[in-house]
C-alpha cells in the first residue's frame, strides 16, 4: 500500500506542480470545511519493533484574510505535542507551513481521488515522507481521517512509521 501511495504521490508532485483554476475552485471549499474544532485519536505503529501508541488529538482551524489557520495538540506519553499550521494557495499551489518546537517545515497540497494529499516541498524527502487526509460525512457528523508514513535508517535497516488518524468535527 505504501508504494502505491509513493508512486502516487511523486507523479501528483510531478504532473500537478501548480493547480489549475477549477482546481483553485474545489480547494477552499475544501479549506473551509475544515473550519472547527476536531477531537479524535492517532496511533502510530513502526515495523523495526513492533512499537504502537495510541494518544488523543484536538485540532481546531479557521479562516482569516483567505487562508486556513489551525492549531495541533496531542497528549503522547512523551507529554503535550503542539503545533501550529497556515495554509494558503500562493501562485496556484496549496501550501502548508507547520511551525513545531522543533522548526517549520512547508508542504505542497494536491487532491486526488478524494483524498488531501500533501508532500514536502523538499522533493528529495517526498520519498520518505507523505501524509494524506480526506474528510468523510457520517449519519452522526463529519470525520477526518489523516495517514502518514515515514521512513527513516536504523543501524538494523530502513524502518517504517505509520501514524493514522480519525477526528470528529465537534460540535461544541
Amino acid at each position: 500500500m505504501l508504494n502505491c501511495f509513493i508512486r502516487v504521490a511523486c507523479s501528483l508532485l510531478l504532473a500537478i506542480t501548480y493547480c489549475s483554476a477549477d482546481d483553485t475552485a474545489q480547494l477552499l471549499p475544501y479549506l473551509e470545511q475544515l473550519e472547527g474544532r476536531w477531537v479524535g485519536h492517532y496511533s502510530i505503529h513502526t515495523s523495526i519493533n513492533q512499537y504502537k501508541e495510541e494518544f488523543t488529538v484536538e485540532q481546531q482551524y479557521w479562516m482569516q484574510d483567505g487562508e486556513l489557520l489551525g492549531v495541533f495538540a496531542a497528549m503522547r506519553s512523551t507529554g503535550l505535542e503542539s503545533a501550529s499550521s497556515r495554509t494558503f494557495i500562493q501562485d496556484g499551489r496549496l501550501i502548508l507551513i507547520v511551525n513545531r518546537s522543533s522548526g517549520e517545515e512547508t508542504y505542497i497540497g494536491v487532491l486526488a481521488e478524494g483524498w488531501l494529499i500533501w508532500l514536502p516541498e523538499d522533493v528529495e524527502r517526498a520519498n520518505d515522507y507523505q501524509i494524506r487526509e480526506k474528510i468523510v460525512r457520517h449519519a452522526s457528523g463529519y470525520q477526518l481521517i489523516s495517514e502518514s508514513f515515514e521512513t527513516y535508517e536504523t543501524k538494523n535497516g530502513p524502518a517504517k512509521i505509520r501514524i493514522s488518524g480519525s477526528l470528529l468535527l465537534s460540535i461544541n
